[in-house]
C-alpha cells in the first residue's frame, strides 16, 4: 500500500485482543482489561487488535486520505485549519503546527513566539463530531473530493466507538465501573472543551 514505508515489528509491543473484552465472559473481560492497564503502565503503548474498526474501513481511510493529501495545496487550502488555538479542525499544512506545545506562563508574546519557532513538517486533517458547535468541522467543497466528508464523518464515529471500548476496558482494569470514563468525559474549565463528543 505504501511502497516507501518501513515495516515495523510489533512483537516488542504488548498485543491486546479486544475481542476478549467485547465478546467474552465477565472473567475474560476483566482479565483483558487488566492486561491492557498493565501493558499501558509497563510499556506505555499497546498494539490492539479486534478493536471494532474493520480492516476494509481502515484501508479505505488510508486510500481516501492519500487522495486528499495528493491534491494540490490550493485545493487542500479550501478547508484550512482556522487560526488560533481554540478550534482544531480542517487541514493543517506543513509548517502550520509547531513542534513545541510549550507556552509561556507570562503574558509575553515574544517569549511565546520564541517557544514555538520550530515548525512541524507534517500535514494533517482534523475531524470531530458533527454535533459539536464549539468545534465545528471544516470541510472542503464537495467538488474537491466528493467522498471525503461522508466517509470521514462515518469513520469518525467508528473510531469513536472503538475509543469508547478502550476507555471501558481501561476503567474496568483500574477498578472503576466500566462506564466511568465514557458516561461523562472530562470538561476543561474555561476552554469550552470536553463533554463527551470531542
Amino acid at each position: 500500500m505504501f511502497p516507501n514505508a518501513t515495516t515495523v515489528a510489533t512483537t516488542s509491543l504488548p498485543l491486546i485482543d479486544l475481542a476478549n473484552f467485547t465478546n467474552s465472559s465477565t472473567e475474560s473481560r476483566l482479565r483483558t482489561a487488566k492486561q491492557l492497564v498493565s501493558a499501558c503502565r509497563a510499556t506505555g503503548f499497546v498494539y490492539i487488535v479486534n478493536h471494532g474498526v474493520p480492516k476494509h474501513e481502515l484501508e479505505r481511510a488510508f486510500a481516501i486520505s492519500s487522495k486528499f493529501f495528493a491534491l494540490p495545496l490550493e485545493e487542500k487550502m479550501k478547508a484550512p485549519h482556522p487560526p488560533g488555538w481554540s478550534v482544531h479542525r480542517g487541514y493543517s499544512w506543513p509548517g502550520f503546527e509547531k513542534v513545541s506545545n510549550a507556552t509561556s506562563s507570562k503574558e509575553d508574546d515574544v517569549a511565546v513566539r520564541k517557544l514555538r519557532e520550530v515548525q512541524d513538517v507534517k500535514e494533517s486533517y482534523e475531524v470531530g463530531s458533527e454535533s459539536n458547535p464549539d468545534m465545528p468541522n471544516i470541510w472542503p467543497p464537495e467538488e474537491v473530493l466528493p467522498e471525503w466528508r461522508p466517509f470521514m464523518t462515518e469513520f469518525y464515529w467508528m473510531c469513536f466507538e472503538a475509543a469508547k471500548t478502550v476507555l471501558k476496558a481501561l476503567a474496568l482494569g483500574i477498578g472503576l465501573e466500566e462506564d466511568a470514563l465514557v458516561t461523562e468525559l472530562p470538561a476543561y474549565p474555561g476552554t469550552g472543551a470536553g463533554g463527551g463528543d470531542e
